[in-house]
């Protein structure tokens, strides 16, 4: 099946953004609008994930996720041999490498109309030599033809437009939003009371930074910022790819469903996230596992892997 282009779902609204709602608010944003189920297909024989009974337990889909196995189905094929590379690359599909600079950087590329995979290939470009522009002193210094560079190199699309919005990007981090130009935690940033205060900030800020760009940002820096408010959250264009996939799309509950998994499980890779901030990384991994299947085509067949009897690896 051919690849999503993942743009499909961001030219509809944002709102149905779900997070962490431990604390009322007055006046709840418009993103965080109900939104309406999808539509569940009535073709004979294109069943939801959710109406399949037969199909892989919950444990069994977070298991399987966890572990590189589910990389064939989760990945595009550059992605996934980027991500075996020595020395290792810098890309996308890792949720512990990038700083927080990094993912606003991926999530400004990412809201750009391109496809997922022309997204991810002009990330691991601008991230890694010969470029390397990982913070906003990098970017400065090599100013916006250096960014056009490596835009070029990407051979990706809006090289001018993106290149503008990258420098400007870089200056309100430097001026802004960090300690200083080498400073890539966006501490600034971490600081704000709560999630409306941190998506106002960074909207106002980024220039070209919108609902989509931000949700992606969000939900992917909740495992570099364990100790804010912000986790469990998920935003609504990963909530369908949840549901499509077969897992909980509510975040407390699909938060509790990882944690019980890292607990019990010693397999693979699901070892490694013991420990608080690990159960956090891994909760996002899940996420972005969830989107990847859906982009790439391969939801049912991350539910057949998941499925498979004795996978341990």
């Amino acid at each position: 099946m051919a690849p999503k282009d993942d743009n499909t779902q961001s030219r509809q609204s944002t709102n149905g953004v779900v997070a962490n709602d431990s604390k009322k608010r007055k006046s709840p944003p418009s993103y965080e609008a109900p939104r309406k189920a999808p539509r569940r297909s009535t073709r004979k024989g294109a069943p939801s994930a959710a109406d399949n009974e037969d199909g892989p337990t919950t444990a069994q889909l977070l298991t399987y996720l966890l572990q590189p196995a589910s990389d064939s189905t989760t990945l595009s094929p550059d992605e996934a041999a980027a991500l075996s590379s020595s020395p290792p690359s810098k890309i996308y599909a890792t949720t512990s490498t990038l700083s927080p600079f990094e993912e606003l950087l991926s999530a400004l590329v990412l809201s750009r109309p391109l496809s997922h995979r022309l997204g991810q290939r002009t990330i691991r470009t601008l991230l890694n030599p010969p470029h390397s522009l990982t913070s906003p002193a990098a970017i400065r210094a090599g100013g916006k033809q250096g960014v056009r560079e490596a835009l070029e190199a990407a051979r990706t699309q809006h090289r001018q437009r993106t290149s503008s919005q990258i420098v400007a990007l870089a200056d309100a981090v430097a001026t802004h939003l960090s300690s200083s130009a080498d400073d890539t935690s966006l501490e600034k940033v971490r600081a704000e009371p709560d999630l409306d205060a941190q998506r106002t900030l960074l909207k106002s800020s980024i220039k070209g930074l919108g609902p989509i760009g931000l949700d992606i940002f969000f939900r992917r820096v909740q495992a570099a910022w364990p100790s804010t408010a912000l986790y469990p959250f998920i935003d609504a264009r990963t909530r369908v790819a949840l549901e499509k996939i077969g897992l909980p799309a509510e975040p407390h509950a699909l938060a509790r469903a990882v944690n019980e998994v890292v607990d019990g499980s010693g397999k693979g890779d699901v070892k490694g996230f013991e420990r608080e901030e690990g159960k956090k990384r891994a909760f996002v991994r899940v996420l972005e596992r969830a989107v990847g299947a859906e982009l790439e085509g391969n939801a049912e067949a991350a539910r057949e892997g998941a499925a498979a009897p004795e996978r341990s690896s």
